[in-house]
């Protein structure tokens, strides 16, 4: 059965665990928190390896949409947001 963060679009049990230990439990949760600053604590916790698909899995659940929709111009958005982010946890 699924559970309520599962419903969103990339996130599977795997991410849903993940996304337990930082203590995101729920779609209110995640889409209250929002996704640049729940990969920045994933990934300052040390419960997944930082990587930019992971994090473009992120933005893709919040918008409700399929990870590899992302046309050219938001490709290289998202990747300038996920070098903020290193830039900003020190990776």
């Amino acid at each position: 059965m699924k559970s309520d963060l599962q419903s969103l679009k990339n996130i599977g049990p795997k991410m849903e665990a993940h996304l337990g230990v930082i203590g995101v439990f729920s779609v209110e949760e995640f889409l209250d928190i929002g996704s640049s600053e729940i990969a920045k604590k994933l990934f300052l916790s040390g419960e997944v390896k930082p990587h930019p698909m992971y994090y473009n899995a992120l933005v893709a659940a919040e918008q409700e949409r399929d990870v590899f929709s992302f046309d050219r111009a938001e490709k290289a958005e998202l990747k300038g947001v996920y070098m903020d982010i290193m830039a900003e946890i020190g990776g």
